[in-house]
This record gives structure tokens, sequence and C-alpha cells, in this order.
């Protein structure tokens, strides 16, 4: 019955693609998606400060609006190409964000209508907790999947 519910639908795998233990986790999601012949899209955020996207700062600070959208820009090129060059993936089926993981996971979710979100523990700048797993819930009607 859990192979039939995710047959040809969207899956979510939400991980750190800095983090080595994250190999484990995406390679499992991607033969999941394979198993159950479903789409899959890996979500990486990457978590600024708030006070690095509220925009009342760049009234103050100008430059860094600047900087944050060339440095960003690059390292995540880097990141999408390698992730293509080590996983199966589509590029439109990445998607690196930055901000709050839990909020852009949910937003992904909606936007692609996915059904399941597989993720695990991972490194600090990506750690997805059960409160993550319960802010997501909160957020969408998405199943989760939490692998150690």
């Amino acid at each position: 019955m859990f192979n039939q519910r995710y047959k040809n639908k969207t899956i979510i795998v939400a991980a750190d693609i800095h983090d080595d233990s994250s190999f484990k986790l995406i390679s499992e999601a991607c033969d999941m998606a394979d198993q159950w012949d479903a789409d899959l899209h890996l979500a990486y955020s990457i978590d600024m400060p708030a006070a690095f996207t509220d925009p009342t700062v760049y009234a103050y600070w100008p430059q860094l609006q600047g900087a944050l959208k060339e440095l960003p820009y690059s390292e995540f090129e880097h990141d999408k190409s390698f992730i293509i060059d080590t996983f199966p993936f589509e590029a439109n089926h990445i998607h690196i964000m930055t901000g709050d993981v839990a909020l852009r996971v949910a937003e992904l979710a909606k936007s692609i209508d996915a059904s399941l979100i597989v993720t695990g523990k991972s490194h600090h700048k990506f750690h997805i907790t059960h409160n993550h797993a319960k802010q997501i819930l909160q957020a969408v009607d998405t199943d989760i999947l939490f692998l150690k």
C-alpha cells in the first residue's frame, strides 16, 4: 500500500549537499523515486540571518544587498553543477534557497504539489529536526519521511 501511495507523485528530498551523510539520504530518495516512478526534487536551504533578508537593512547599507546577491549566486551555481554531476536530478528539479529551512521546504512542497518530503539529520546549516518537520506539517498537507 505504501508503494502505491506515492506512485507517479512528486517527492522532495530535503538535504544538506555539503554534508557527507546526506549522500546516503539523497541516494535512498533517488531509489524510492525510481521504484515509485515519482518525480524527485532536491531542496537545499542556506539559512541566512533574518537581518540579511530584512529590506530595511539595505536602506542603511545598500552595498550589502549587492554582495548577498552576487556571492550566493555563484556558490549556488557551483552547488547545482555538483548535484547534477553526482545524482540523477534535472536542473529544474534542484531548488537551492536561502532562509528558514521549514518555511522554504513548505513553500516548495506547496508550489510543486509534493506528496512526500524525505529528510533526515544533517549538517547544522540544514538540520531538519522533529520541530522543523512539525512546522512543515502545520504549513502543508504533505507526508514526511524522516530517515536516520
